[in-house]
């Protein structure tokens, strides 16, 4: 993994003792959770970073002892409260000492989660489909969108979502298409938020919203 901020750039292996993405499947998400830097993939992985190459595996008691499962996703209020989604439908949380796996209704892979600022938790499923919850208590929504959603980003008190060609936002009830007044990301795969707003990503588009217009990167 290559790591880059403060002036510096390097790389490190995400390894703790044995444990390590090579032997147990492809890494697919990283997240900056209460200022520290965790990731996770397959066969339930979850990894914590602290320190300069000193990685900690949080989930070995959740590798599957046969089939395919995996986390394409995680996010957190704090340390101590953890959600990571994947394969099957699986949404499991931690509470910085144990796992509890959660039914969410659906055995859809769930692609993205965000915790967000209302203190709910969002997470979106193929086929489209939105579970909304926290804790014990969770609801999955079917979607009526024309495309499936790939990103979530909670900016300034509103719930963002893409496509790979579309930009919504959620009024409480459903996705409404974000309006751009101007230039626009013809594609769009990620959404993230940082310092500087609310990034959109996609194969040929960078653009950058601070709330009040959208800049595209070149």
């Amino acid at each position: 993994m290559q790591l880059v901020g403060s002036g510096d750039m390097h790389e490190e292996q995400v390894q703790d003792g044995d444990a390590s993405p090579p032997q147990n499947g492809m890494l697919r998400d990283a997240r900056a959770i209460a200022g520290v830097l965790h990731v996770c993939g397959m066969n339930r992985q979850v990894y914590r970073r602290e320190g300069r190459d000193q990685w900690r595996h949080l989930s070995l008691e959740l590798a599957p002892a046969s089939g395919v499962f995996g986390f394409e996703a995680m996010d957190g209020f704090a340390l101590d409260e953890l959600y990571a989604v994947g394969w099957e439908g699986e949404l499991w949380s931690f509470d910085g000492a144990r796992w509890r796996q959660h039914d969410v209704g659906t055995q859809a892979i769930l692609l993205d989660v965000v915790c967000a600022g209302d203190g709910q938790v969002y997470a979106i499923g193929r086929g489209g489909q939105l579970i909304v919850g926290r804790g014990a208590q969770w609801q999955t929504r079917d979607l009526e969108l024309p495309h499936e959603l790939c990103s979530l980003a909670w900016f300034r008190d509103r719930l963002y979502a893409c496509s790979t060609g579309e930009l919504y936002v959620w009024d409480g009830t459903r996705f409404q298409v974000h309006a751009f007044d101007g230039d626009r990301p013809g594609t769009l795969q990620y959404l993230s938020v940082g310092e500087s707003g609310l990034c959109a990503v996609g194969p040929k588009d960078l653009f950058l919203y601070d709330g009040e217009a959208w800049t595209r990167i070149d």
